[in-house]
């Protein structure tokens, strides 16, 4: 089953509230949004694109990874754009920690001045899965933080990529992961990704083929709680082409991860960094 990326956070905020949907629709049964590790992983080396996401406030809680697009975009996942709210208003101690593959230390923190969630997401079916975060003042660039370049092209199967992300270390374990982790693995075509989860779910409620990528690891690897929001990067360019959405209930399951393609999504991104 599939996990939600905001689990922590959302003990703190409370729920997300979708729209009312039909029975066989409601996909949230079945997945959620992975937010705390990716599990197996190996510690990651620099990542300079790489941001977490934080509560910081008595103390540092975290959310989801994110990837820094321009100098003042950050992108991300929607259900991490709306984790970000309380009482409906962005929350005054939200931030964005960069240059540092440390979630609670070192690393430079920006306040965020506007969070904007993709207009069509819906927690319920988990589509549209992606969100942009406006940070207070341009973001310093340097040899650990930098701009990642997006890929708009459409990716097909048996392509090498990167995962990167903060999460549990262990299945069981209740704290997100305090260093970066690396995940290198391969896209599956849409036919076999599609294939993967029809067994238990209404393939076609889940996964769109036009809108999403899926990645297929070995049971003892994949992206997992903590990795939500984060940058799906391709290996040779290291040109982002999606965003950590929805992964299965369990690490360990034959099933894929799913992501957001960002190719997808090439007029609203480029609509919002432009204004």
């Amino acid at each position: 089953m599939i996990f939600q990326a905001g689990c922590l956070f959302l003990s703190l905020v409370g729920g997300i509230i979708g729209l009312p949907l039909d029975a066989e629709q409601d996909t949230s049964p079945y997945f959620d949004y992975p937010q705390r590790r990716i599990y197996n992983g190996d510690e990651a080396g620099l990542v300079p694109h790489m941001v977490a996401l934080v509560i910081s406030e008595y103390t540092k809680t975290f959310l989801c990874g994110a990837s820094l697009i321009t100098k003042r975009h950050v992108l991300t996942a929607a259900h991490c754009v709306h984790g970000l709210k309380k009482n409906g208003a962005l929350m005054e101690s939200a931030r964005g920690i960069v240059g540092t593959n440390y979630w609670n230390k070192g690393g430079t923190q920006y306040t965020f001045s506007s969070n904007i969630p993709h207009p069509e997401w819906n927690s319920k079916t988990k589509k549209s899965d992606i969100g942009i975060l406006i940070t207070s003042q341009p973001v310093t660039l340097n040899e650990y933080v930098q701009i990642v370049t997006l890929n708009f092209n459409f990716i097909g199967g048996n392509v090498p990529v990167v995962v990167n992300g903060w999460g549990r270390l262990q299945k069981d374990a209740n704290n997100p992961s305090p260093s970066l982790q690396e995940l290198q693995t391969y896209t599956i075509d849409s036919s076999s990704c599609a294939s993967r989860i029809a067994n238990p779910l209404n393939a076609a409620t889940i996964f769109d083929p036009n809108r999403d990528i899926c990645t297929f690891s070995d049971k003892n690897s994949g992206v997992y709680f903590g990795d939500s929001g984060s940058p799906v990067i391709l290996q040779n360019t290291r040109q982002q082409i999606a965003v950590v959405s929805r992964v299965f209930k369990s690490p360990t399951s034959r099933y894929p991860d799913l992501y957001v393609r960002v190719s997808a999504y090439k007029d609203w991104i480029l609509q919002i960094i432009r204004l």
